[in-house]
């Protein structure tokens, strides 16, 4: 059997000896190489077993998926089972799942909220349970990755599970080896379970859609797991010391990934992890074998769990490191022999700074900005500026007022970062949400609240708010209905869950934007007039760019400045002749508009200046008009095919001219595609 690193993607080979910055940029580097070898295979049929940076497995793999048929710029993968005949399979495979099913789901409960997922197949590839990071599962099944849908290498082309079926053994595939392009930002390790009588039973996969999160240790812990279930298989009689391991295993696959020290009965420390020592500045030598408070101090929680062997799970803790105090945010869980008597406990600890990470992530937002980023020298803005510093000092809720492009989240932002900078800042699109979902969205859900609900349930946005800031954009687009459960919580400062039975208290500050006339809707009865007040505590109207037209040429400045430095471009200057152009420019889509216009200008721009004819054709001719809607499809689809050009020209990488035109690689590559453009030709 080959080795782990011959097995391993080969993006997390570099060695250890280099600096983090310089593994970084040669794992890119060996991605890129990846990449290029995948673009000429795909677009110039290059035979891929000619390709030094390519492992063979992944070589061969990409000529069966072509001879196959697979679609590399499929969306949606995998062929889905009817429902009656994924239940026979699930009755079928029942001895299996008996016994596979409670480590696959150890594991996905310790890789919930990581970014990962793992997934156990049949034989042949269906989809029988995925766990994991809640949200991680929502968008594999957006690419069709749920139970009951095969995925092999005959349906989706190279990947790790697909291959591990095939070869059986354990693989792991990242990024650009996968050949269908819906899965080339996605990391997977595979191993192969054989039953008993030496037949392949199914594959288990740990899968994550961050390519840095592409790591050795991964496939090493897929491995170990799938072996631990192939030995249960094989298993017919169980000793006492083999339940005891059992449940040291379940304990300490609970904990992994935080800073971990696992104690005796009698409290004895007897194994610390690097992320605690860590943590905790010690060293091994220094705690193991004496009671766990010379390393943490007196912790009731630990002592609690030891005697009653009931775990206890997100509770704070107070932990002195190097003379300083710190607050961590801890699980203690028992560890039970056969007889449920407590032969000691795993104690989890993270700081309480990554929890305020994660909510800001499950919000689905990050304030990045202050009033620094706020460009403008016009009184206009900055009086706009001014009003804003004044409501950030208050308590008070906000609403912003202007029309889209105009910058509406960025000052929600800096307000945001001005008043409450460590908690956390929740954005809500309430344009976005699907009516049917809005109130689960906002207030959350318990267990079973309605089909379809997660087991655990879940926080709604404005719990997940709680201690820092809610920012509800496109506030005029809230359903009526909701609106006075939303008022009811600004009133009371408790939300209730769908399907909940106790209130949450919650305390926030709301930043509520919108483009629409409020006031004009609450007359015509499609806003509440009692919500509107309570949220415009202060009001706050952002200039659209054509009161501001003094500021046009220095945002056009300043775009072109950071656009240049994410291209890699030198110094850009704006010419006086498209300063001209750009200042007489009416500016519909405000400040938005003016940083897409000079994303394009920069793709077309030569000898680091901005001309005229370098701009968008409405903004050179801003008065031609009158033409039909056929006539400007067409020239809206030649601009962007230009620009798309140019932006190649101008990186040489796809990957890199997909971050600048503002696109997935995907799309990229449909509408290369489409127009006939051959990736990194330039």
């Amino acid at each position: 059997m080959k080795s782990l690193k011959e097995l391993c993607s080969p993006t997390p080979r570099v060695t250890h000896d280099l600096s983090l910055t310089t593994k970084m940029a040669e794992e890119e580097r060996i991605r890129a190489e990846i990449q290029r070898c995948w673009e000429d295979f795909i677009f110039r049929s290059k035979d891929p077993r000619e390709m030094s940076s390519l492992r063979p497995e992944i070589a061969e793999s990409w000529i069966r998926s072509r001879d196959y048929g697979v679609d590399p710029f499929a969306e949606r993968l995998g062929r889905s089972l009817d429902p009656e005949s994924f239940q026979l399979l699930l009755r079928n495979k029942e001895p299996f799942l008996q016994v596979a099913l409670p480590f696959v789901r150890q594991l996905g409960q310790l890789l919930w909220e990581s970014g990962y997922i793992t997934a156990l197949t049949d034989e042949k590839g269906v989809m029988l349970n995925i766990a994991g990071d809640d949200d991680a599962i929502r968008r594999y099944r957006e690419i069709n990755l749920a139970p009951g849908v095969m995925w092999s290498e005959e349906i989706i082309g190279t990947s790790a599970h697909g291959n591990c079926l095939l070869l059986k053994t354990p693989l792991q595939v990242a990024g650009p080896e996968h050949y269908s392009v819906a899965l080339q930002k996605t990391t997977c390790s595979s191993a192969p379970i054989f039953g008993p009588d030496g037949k392949l039973e199914g594959v288990l996969a740990i899968a994550s859609l961050r390519t840095e999160l592409t790591h050795p240790h991964t496939l090493g812990l897929v491995t170990s797991v799938a072996w631990a279930i192939q030995n249960q298989l094989q298993l017919e009689t169980k000793t006492r010391e083999i339940y005891l391991n059992h449940s040291v295993l379940k304990a300490t696959l609970a904990a992994v990934g935080e800073a971990i020290v696992t104690l005796d009965a009698e409290g004895r420390v007897s194994q610390v992890n690097r992320e605690a020592k860590k943590l905790l500045g010690i060293q091994a030598s220094d705690v193991l074998g004496r009671h766990f408070e010379v390393a943490i101090g007196h912790q009731p929680a630990v002592n609690e769990v030891l005697r009653n062997g009931k775990p206890l799970n997100d509770i704070e803790v107070t932990v002195e490191v190097r003379g300083t105090r710190g607050a961590y945010c801890a699980s203690v869980l028992p560890i039970l022999d056969r007889d449920n008597k407590v032969q000691g406990a795993v104690l989890s600890m993270k700081p309480m700074e990554r929890i305020r990470s994660l909510v800001n992530r499950m919000g689905g937002a990050e304030a990045v900005f202050t009033f620094k980023d706020i460009i403008g020298n016009t009184s206009a803005i900055r009086k706009c500026i001014e009003k804003a510093r004044q409501a950030a000092a208050s308590t008070a809720n906000i609403l912003l007022l202007g029309e889209s492009g105009t910058g509406k989240e960025l000052f929600a932002q800096a307000i945001h970062n001005a008043s409450s900078p460590s908690g956390p800042f929740v954005a809500v699109n309430c344009a976005a949400i699907p009516r049917s979902l809005i109130e689960s969205e906002l207030f959350g859900y318990e267990g079973g609240a309605f089909t379809g609900a997660e087991r655990r349930g879940r926080p709604g946005k404005l719990e997940l708010a709680n201690g820092g800031t809610l920012f509800l954009d496109e506030i005029g687009d809230m359903p009526l209905e909701v609106q006075p459960v939303l008022l009811r919580v600004l009133e009371e400062k408790k939300v209730l869950r769908l399907g909940g039975s106790r209130y949450i208290p919650v305390d926030f500050r709301v930043i509520a934007a919108t483009n629409q006339d409020l006031l004009q809707m609450v007359r015509e009865k499609r806003f509440r007039h009692d919500l509107y007040f309570r949220l415009a505590a202060f009001c706050i109207r952002i200039p659209p760019l054509r009161e501001r037209k003094e500021d046009i040429i220095l945002l056009a400045q300043h775009f072109a400045n950071i656009i240049g430095q994410r291209m890699g471009l030198p110094p850009v200057e704006v010419s006086d002749e498209a300063q001209v152009k750009l200042a007489s420019y009416s500016w519909p889509g405000n400040v938005r508009e003016l940083e897409n216009a000079m994303v394009y200008a920069l793709s077309s721009a030569r000898d680091g200046i901005v001309k005229a004819e370098d701009l968008p054709d409405e903004i050179q001719n801003p008065l031609i008009g009158g033409l039909s809607s056929e006539n400007e499809l067409v020239c809206l689809e030649e601009v962007e095919k230009q620009a798309i050009i140019r932006t190649l020209k101008q990186t040489g990488s796809t990957r890199i001219a997909a971050q600048v035109l503002g696109i997935g690689r995907t799309t990229l590559y449909r509408k290369l595609k489409r127009y006939g453009i051959e990736a990194l030709d330039y």
